[in-house]
């Protein structure tokens, strides 16, 4: 009898304590973290030859420590980044980029001023509102935009790392 509540206790402790974070355990897949910052002109038409100009231009790049890399990994699976409204066509002005072994695996795009997040991962919890698309994550839906909290990290982040941002005005856009 005794035995038999030693082997329950482990196992329970298994249980619950085994892995005690996913959103860490997903990091730890990658080498390293480089957030970009761009300017993002693929829906630009030159007016002379009316062509699309397809340029994105880097504007900022650095490579994030790792206790940054697991919070932002961690922000970004949570609830809570997202419900606010979105533009369905989104210029992108920020770009991480998640690196194994000298190779990007995954990949996340921001519009920080039309709220737009796309990821190349499945964010289940970010499917919220009504959905106008079969997306793997939410960008494509009503309140799948990313939360003023989550723009304000993500916003002092880039600020901790000597990137361009134009704060201010991404805060009080739309106000």
């Amino acid at each position: 009898m005794k035995s038999l509540s030693i082997l329950t206790l482990v196992i329970f402790s298994i249980a619950v304590y085994g892995q005690t974070d996913k959103s860490e355990y997903k990091y730890k897949n990658y080498d390293s973290v480089v957030v970009q910052t761009l300017i993002d002109q693929t829906h630009d038409f030159n007016i002379n030859s009316n062509e699309r100009t397809d340029k994105i231009f880097i504007t900022g790049r650095a490579r994030i420590k790792a206790s940054d890399a697991k919070e932002l990994n961690q922000r970004i699976k949570r609830k809570d980044s997202y419900g606010s409204s979105q533009a369905m066509t989104p210029d992108y002005d920020l770009k991480i980029l998640f690196y194994k072994r000298g190779r990007v695996k995954e990949n996340v795009q921001i519009s920080l001023w039309t709220n737009n997040l796309f990821a190349t991962f499945p964010l289940k919890v970010q499917r919220q509102g009504e959905c106008t698309c079969s997306g793997n994550g939410g960008y494509c839906c009503s309140k799948g935009g990313i939360s003023m909290g989550f723009k304000e990290y993500l916003l002092d982040l880039l600020i901790r790392y000597n990137l361009p941002t134009n704060k201010e005005e991404l805060l009080n856009f739309g106000q």
